[in-house]
């Protein structure tokens, strides 16, 4: 069984060829920790989802394998309630051999009555929102009380890649869709620029020195502000 890879997933492995491809999904489950349960929630949760079965070899062209070793699953004391931010940057950071697999780790942070999961995913397998699934299927499965020895099996067949899932032939109807989708997202492609409302005493975004500003508003002043976007035409 093996696939080749589809596009995004060959730009996200060629990006993690020349620098760290990785991204975490991160949640704090509370209750008591133990380690035999976390262990076989995070191996019924690999062989759920065929792609964390998987490495990627490189002949005749790269494509996904399926491989039988398991996940790693690291365990730490909490020092302090931030803790969790200094293992994920440094898990960040250490990039995850493809070659080899699995595409994925995961890091247990054990605090007082409580516990912070840190799944880090090689980004040609995995993106946000599926990394957030395969975090609700570990819940789910601690739910469960996953049993402390899960045998294995062999892995199914993986998931067809983006390209696979499009028609090979796309008619100009489709095109001109694609089209019209792009122009009424992207606002610059708009005949009319969007608007800002800078507030009295702030910078103009050209001039700040950070890209985030934080606000808070209360309820009258969050009403106002939206009466004066839809008056001036401006999107929040």
């Amino acid at each position: 069984m093996r696939r080749p890879l589809g596009g995004s997933e060959l730009a996200m492995w060629q990006l993690g060829r020349v620098a760290t491809a990785n991204f975490a999904v991160i949640g704090r489950v509370h209750g008591p920790f133990v380690y035999q349960a976390l262990a076989a929630a995070v191996h019924e949760v690999q062989r759920r989802h065929p792609r964390l079965q998987a490495r990627i070899a490189l002949e005749p062209e790269p494509h996904l394998v399926p491989i039988a070793a398991r996940i790693e699953l690291k365990v730490l004391s909490m020092e302090h309630d931030e803790h969790w931010a200094e293992v994920a940057k440094a898990a960040l950071d250490h990039a995850i051999d493809p070659h080899q697999g699995p595409l994925a780790r995961v890091t247990a942070l054990e605090g007082d009555g409580f516990f912070d999961v840190i799944w880090i995913f090689h980004h040609a397998i995995s993106d946000a929102k599926s990394g957030t699934v395969v975090f609700r299927d570990l819940l789910a499965a601690l739910a469960r009380g996953a049993a402390s020895v899960v045998e294995d099996h062999a892995p199914s067949d993986f998931p067809l890649s983006m390209e696979e899932r499009l028609p090979k032939k796309a008619g100009w109807q489709t095109m001109w869709r694609a089209a019209l989708m792009l122009v009424a997202q992207v606002p610059w492609l708009t005949w009319r620029p969007a608007q800002q409302l800078v507030p009295e005493g702030e910078a103009s975004p050209r001039e700040r020195k950070q890209g985030i500003v934080h606000r808070t508003l209360a309820v009258g002043d969050a009403a106002r502000l939206l009466a004066a976007c839809k008056k001036n035409g401006a999107r929040l």
